[in-house]
C-alpha cells in the first residue's frame, strides 16, 4: 500500500524507498526484516511494479515480469527441449572420458573396451524410475540384436526430474526473445534489468543441470544395476559433472587410474594357462568383478611391471608352438606391450619351466653344432684350425653400407616374427625408421564403425589417426 500511495501521490519522485516503506508499515510487533523480503517478492511477481536500487513504484506500463510471462506462454515445447539438450551437452563437455548423449537405441552406444558416460535426456528421469531402470538394464545388456560384451564400461547419468531444467530453459529463451524483439521499446532502467535477468537465467539453467543430474547407474559386482546418489550437487563442487562423477567412482573403487600386477595374479582365470593381453584388457570393461580402468592403456603399464617383477611372462604365440618373443624378469616398456589375441601372459611357474626347457634345448643344439664343426675340421684338414679354437673368421668383407632398405609384403601372422627376427636388433640403437602402408579391402567394404574403431586404436597407440576411405 505505501508503494501505491507514493506512486500516485503527486510527489516529485513517484516512488517509495525501503526506509519509507519501513516507516509506513512499521509497528512494535513487526519483524522489520520482512519488509525487504516482501518487497523483493512483489517485484518478481507483480506485472506493473518496477524496482531499481531498493526503490519501488507502480505504473501503467507492463514491467519485464509481464513481458516474460507472455513470452514463455508462446515458446513451443520442442524449442525448449532443444535448448535444454544443448545446455546439458555444454555442461558435460569437459572431462577425460567418452560420452554418449541421449541414446534412443542400444546400438547408439559403442560396444568397446572404453569407459563411457551415457547421459540420458531430461524426459528419461527418476520421476518414472521403473521405466528408466528398465531402459538402462536393456541397453546395458544388449547391443543391437546381440548381447553387449563390454557391459561394465557403461556409466549412466540420470536426472532427478525434467521440470526444473525445462522451466529454466523456457525462461532463458523468453528473455532472449525479449532482448531481440522488445529492447528498443524498453526504458533504460528496464534494459539494465533485462541484461541482469538474462545473465541470471543463463546461470540458473546451468545450475539446474548440475542439480538434476545426481543419479549414477552402473553394474555392481553382483552383476546387477547399482545406483549412486551424488546428493546435493552444484557447479562449485568440481570443474565439470564428468570429473565429479569420476572422482566419486574412484573413491568407491569402481574406477581406477591404474592397477597392480598382483591383481592380475590373484584374478587369473583358473582354466587359462595362457591369458591373451586383449582378454586381460577386455576383462576390465566386461566383468563387474574388475575395476574399470580410466584409460584402457593403463593395462600396458600393469603388464610391463608384472613382467619385470617376474610375476608372469610376456609372450608371442607361434602357430607351430612355442613363444617368440619371450620376456620374463627383464624390463619391458609399456609402449612396447601389444594388446592382441596373439600375444599372451603366462604364469610365473609356466614361464620358469619354459625358460629351463629352452635353455636345455639351446645347450643341446650347441653341443650338436660343436660336433658337426669338429667333423668338418677333420674332413677338411682343419681348415679353420682346431675345433675348440674360439677365433672367429668374418664371413663377409668389412665394407659398410650407409643404409639398408627392404620392401615387401608381410603376412599378418608373421608380423611379430618379422619384428623380432629382422627389426628388433636395429630398433635398440634408434636407427630404425618404419613406414607402414596398410590397405584394408574386405569383402562388403569398410563400415563407418570399423573406420572409427581403427582411428581410436591408432590414437591409443599414440599414432596419427587419419585414414583414407575410398
Amino acid at each position: 500500500m505505501p508503494i501505491f500511495f507514493e506512486s500516485n501521490g503527486g510527489m516529485a519522485k513517484a516512488e517509495a524507498t525501503i526506509p519509507e516503506i519501513r516507516l509506513a508499515v512499521g509497528e512494535p510487533n513487526l519483524d522489520i526484516g520482512h519488509v525487504e523480503t516482501v518487497s523483493e517478492a512483489l517485484a518478481e511477481a507483480c506485472y506493473y511494479l518496477t524496482s531499481e536500487r531498493n526503490k519501488y513504484r507502480f505504473g501503467i506500463a507492463p514491467n519485464l515480469n509481464k513481458l516474460l510471462s507472455d513470452r514463455k506462454a508462446s515458446i513451443p515445447p520442442r524449442k525448449v527441449e532443444e535448448r535444454a539438450h544443448e545446455e546439458i551437452r555444454k555442461v558435460f563437455s569437459a572431462g577425460k572420458v567418452e560420452r554418449v548423449f541421449f541414446p534412443d537405441k542400444s546400438s547408439a552406444i559403442p560396444n568397446r573396451p572404453v569407459l563411457t558416460l551415457v547421459v540420458l535426456p531430461p524426459e528419461q528421469s527418476m520421476e518414472n524410475r521403473d521405466a528408466t531402470e528398465a531402459l538402462i538394464e536393456s541397453m546395458t545388456r544388449e547391443y543391437g540384436a546381440s548381447g553387449r560384451t563390454f557391459k561394465s564400461a557403461l556409466i549412466w547419468c540420470v536426472p532427478e526430474t525434467a521440470t526444473q531444467i525445462r522451466d529454466e530453459a523456457k525462461k532463458l529463451l523468453a528473455w532472449e526473445e525479449i532482448k531481440d524483439e522488445e529492447s528498443d521499446r524498453l526504458e533504460e532502467t528496464q534494459k539494465r534489468q533485462l541484461n541482469e535477468n538474462l545473465k541470471k537465467a543463463e546461470r540458473d539453467l546451468k545450475e539446474s543441470v548440475w542439480r538434476s543430474y545426481k543419479y549414477i547407474f552402473l553394474l555392481g559386482k553382483d552383476n546387477k544395476l547399482k545406483t549412486i546418489d551424488l546428493g546435493l550437487v552444484h557447479s562449485s563442487a568440481a570443474d565439470s559433472p564428468v570429473n565429479l562423477i569420476l572422482n566419486r567412482l574412484r573413491q568407491d573403487g569402481e574406477v581406477e587410474p591404474e592397477i597392480s600386477p598382483n591383481f592380475l595374479v590373484r584374478n587369473w582365470p583358473s582354466a587359462l594357462e595362457e591369458w591373451s593381453t586383449k582378454s586381460v584388457r577386455d576383462a576390465f570393461f566386461a566383468s563387474p568383478l574388475f575395476p574399470r580402468l580410466l584409460v584402457p592403456d593403463a593395462v600396458k603399464l600393469t603388464i610391463a611391471r608384472g613382467v619385470e617383477n617376474g610375476l608372469f611372462a610376456y609372450c608371442g604365440k607361434l602357430h607351430g608352438g612355442g613363444y617368440e618373443p619371450f620376456i620374463h624378469k627383464t624390463p619391458l616398456a609399456a609402449t612396447d606391450v601389444e594388446i592382441s589375441e596373439d600375444v599372451c601372459l603366462i604364469r610365473q611357474e609356466v614361464a620358469e619351466a619354459h625358460r629351463n626347457r629352452t635353455q636345455q634345448e639351446k645347450e643341446a643344439s650347441k653341443s650338436k653344432s660343436a660336433e658337426r664343426i669338429a667333423e668338418v675340421s677333420c674332413e677338411t684338414g682343419n681348415l679353420y684350425g682346431p675345433a675348440d679354437n674360439s677365433a672367429h673368421l668374418e664371413p663377409f668383407p668389412a665394407k659398410r653400407a650407409k643404409s639398408m632398405i627392404w620392401r615387401g609384403e608381410v603376412p599378418p601372422r608373421k608380423w611379430m616374427n618379422f619384428y623380432m627376427k629382422v627389426l628388433s636388433k636395429f630398433a635398440v640403437s634408434g636407427s630404425l625408421k618404419l613406414k607402414v602402408t596398410a590397405e584394408i579391402a574386405p569383402q562388403g567394404g569398410v563400415t563407418a564403425l570399423q573406420a572409427e574403431e581403427t582411428r581410436q586404436a591408432l590414437r591409443e597407440l599414440g599414432l596419427q589417426d587419419s585414414v583414407d576411405l575410398d
